[in-house]
């Protein structure tokens, strides 16, 4: 079933009036992230690692958390894989930021490759169902072998 970009709109509009009216302040309070929010985020990684604001505030909406927790969680990855990346002595090589394979954009000339890219919400959309999918999945083979 394709969705197409007038659809996606028309429900990211209807959850921010929404998620206005129902604002709350959980400020300082952890909450543990969905295994579908989790897998969602790393997807997005995968493509990304410096999301634009509007695919933050997108993602925040269609996975029902605050902006600032999607931001948090991407400042987190990106600091455990520069962690990891100094700790396997490769410190030198910079983020590689996948999105280039699906944009064809020329690299700063300072090599830098850290730039911010906005995800386009049907690709969000796309991502959530191959993500809730894939634990669907998951989780009947469980059921299978018990």
């Amino acid at each position: 079933m394709q969705i197409s970009k007038t659809e996606v709109d028309a429900a990211l509009g209807l959850l921010k009036i929404n998620s206005l009216r129902r604002r709350k302040s959980y400020y300082g309070m952890k909450v543990k992230k969905t295994l579908l929010q989790q897998s969602v985020l790393k997807a997005v990684y995968n493509i990304t690692n410096f999301p634009s604001t509007e695919t933050r505030n997108e993602l925040a909406l269609l996975l029902g958390i605050s902006q600032r927790s999607v931001q948090v969680w991407f400042q987190n990855k990106r600091q455990i894989c520069k962690k990891k990346d100094t700790s396997k002595n490769s410190s030198d090589r910079a983020f590689v930021n996948e999105y280039n394979k699906f944009v064809q954009k020329e690299i700063n000339a300072d090599g830098n490759e850290e730039e911010v890219f906005d995800v386009p919400s049907t690709k969000l959309v796309e991502i959530i169902n191959s993500c809730g999918l894939q634990i669907k999945n998951k989780s009947d083979e469980d059921e299978k072998s018990i």
